[in-house]
């Protein structure tokens, strides 16, 4: 057997080393950029507050109220420093004009909290009364409402089905039929994308859909895990997230969470309505990433948490097997 000469023999020995120090300087290069756009965007920081982000801290606060008020038996007079932070930011709101549904649910909030404190002889801060008192004044109508009862009667007609069989039948389809994609079957998967949870229900995820395919095409160019069926879905939806709804340091990653949750329960809204879907990372380099927020004009403060190929389904088609991994390998029981 012929020698192998030097020079290869120190390419290979040498090759795991480079690769090592090239994926440590990318690393750092991707962490990097993630810090400053969570530094510029996100809601983290009060002295340059934007709208989004005010909305998503009043959401925080009166959210906080509402739990307190779901629990078994609330203490009398919880949450004062919850209530002192969201009385505080809508008089400012107020006073400035702004609007929107979550100053409406705020007061809602703000509402059932003095009329539970009321009943329970609990102590109500003072500031309450005057936020009240400045949304009559402005004649922004609020109705007493922080909690909702449900029975179990309800949940149980609602999971009347097989619901193993509809998880099971979920694939990640890449043949799609010609069919157009119904933008009422878009819809409603989306409403039912919008029931999931989300950090003290702000609501971070948006979704954009594109269905012209000569649009689909161009913004396919920056994700390479569509060759082959790209130009066959009939529809491609990006979901971001809103960076501005995160109001603290520790949530730098809860973009991905609250994105990630809100694109599964997309695709299985979809597959409830017969739609076939396909995952597509968006695991990019800053240069890709770069490209594809300038392509598809995606504002600042968004993050690109996943593509979704959908398409409409075939009579038959062929989907990848996917094995799953014992249940004893990806659950442990009292064990630690």
């Amino acid at each position: 057997m012929p020698a192998v000469p030097f020079k290869t023999r120190a390419k290979a020995a040498i090759r795991p080393y480079w690769r090592h120090a090239r994926d440590l300087w990318r690393l750092a290069r991707f962490c990097i950029y993630d810090f400053h756009r969570f530094r510029r965007f996100s809601g983290t920081f009060p002295l340059r507050m934007s709208s989004g982000a005010e909305a998503a801290r009043i959401t925080k606060y009166y959210h906080m109220i509402e739990k307190g008020l779901a629990l078994s038996a609330p203490r009398p007079g919880f949450g004062h420093y919850a209530i002192g932070e969201l009385c505080e930011l809508l008089e400012k709101s107020m006073i400035e004009g702004r609007q929107g549904q979550h100053i409406g649910h705020a007061l809602d909030t703000l509402l059932a909290y003095r009329d539970f404190n009321a009943h329970s002889d609990g102590a109500t801060p003072d500031c309450v009364e005057r936020v009240i008192t400045q949304a009559q004044v402005q004649k922004i109508a609020c109705v007493p409402g922080a909690t909702k009862a449900v029975t179990r009667a309800e949940i149980t007609e609602a999971i009347g089905f097989d619901a193993e069989r509809f998880f099971s039948t979920r694939y990640s389809v890449r043949q799609f039929s010609d069919a157009p994609v119904d933008r009422a079957d878009l819809e409603a998967a989306i409403r039912i994308a919008q029931t999931t949870p989300s950090v003290c229900n702000r609501q971070s995820a948006r979704v954009h859909i594109i269905i012209d395919p000569a649009q689909r095409a161009e913004l396919l160019r920056f994700q390479n895990g569509n060759r082959g069926f790209g130009e066959s879905m009939g529809a491609l939806a990006i979901i971001t997230a809103d960076l501005s709804h995160f109001v603290e340091p520790s949530e730098r990653y809860q973009a991905w969470i609250d994105g990630g949750l809100f694109a599964m329960t997309f695709a299985l809204g979809l597959h409830a309505r017969g739609l076939g879907s396909c995952f597509l990372n968006w695991s990019a380099s800053v240069e890709n990433d770069r490209a594809l927020r300038a392509a598809m004009n995606l504002p600042d403060e968004e993050t690109v948490i996943t593509f979704l190929a959908i398409g409409t389904l075939r009579e038959t088609f062929i989907v990848a097997r996917s094995p799953r991994k014992p249940l004893d390998q990806v659950v442990t029981l009292d064990a630690f």
